[in-house]
């Protein structure tokens, strides 16, 4: 959700640069109402731009470990031949044939899919989720209380320490 709303500013900065701003229907509107808003669309350039940047400087660090996210958000999805540490491909191996740890996966609660996850079976995805969802904290458990919102219960960062 974060990387999408990332790409959309980006893209919206992008396309007000060249007066084109057909994502923007408020703004289109009045445009339309008032040509005369020159003034209005220039600062509009400008936050947008600001805005598309400041974001994008801010979680730099979500593009630096998106290899490792993903590993977290989906550990299932992830080609084993592309990690490069033989232990954590053994344990993915092990994860991608666990029954009802792709079950507990399925339900899309991902702080219980990680606390099913036996640390002496898998010590190594274990570790990663925890190194990960500190590193993230909030913001993930924040993202994905969004992007979840089946989710029976709010998702809290005592939740991401438990794992």
């Amino acid at each position: 959700m974060l990387r999408s709303f990332i790409e959309k500013l980006s893209l919206f900065s992008r396309q007000a640069e060249k007066n084109d701003f057909r994502h923007l229907p408020s703004v289109v509107k009045l445009l339309k109402d008032n040509p005369e808003e020159v003034f209005m669309t220039n600062k509009l350039k400008l936050n947008l731009k600001t805005l598309s940047q400041n974001f994008s400087q801010r979680f730099y660090v979500f593009q630096e470990y998106e290899h490792e996210s993903r590993q977290f958000e989906d550990p299932f999805s992830i080609n084993v031949a592309d990690c490069e540490d033989s232990g954590v491909q053994l344990e993915l191996i092990d994860l991608k044939n666990h029954e009802l740890l792709k079950i507990a996966f399925s339900t899309g609660d991902l702080i219980a899919f990680y606390q099913l996850m036996d640390e002496k079976a898998f010590p190594k995805l274990k570790s990663h989720a925890l190194y990960i969802g500190s590193m993230l904290g909030a913001t993930y458990v924040s993202e994905q209380s969004f992007s979840l919102p089946s989710t029976p219960r709010l998702l809290c960062i005592c939740d991401v320490i438990l794992l």
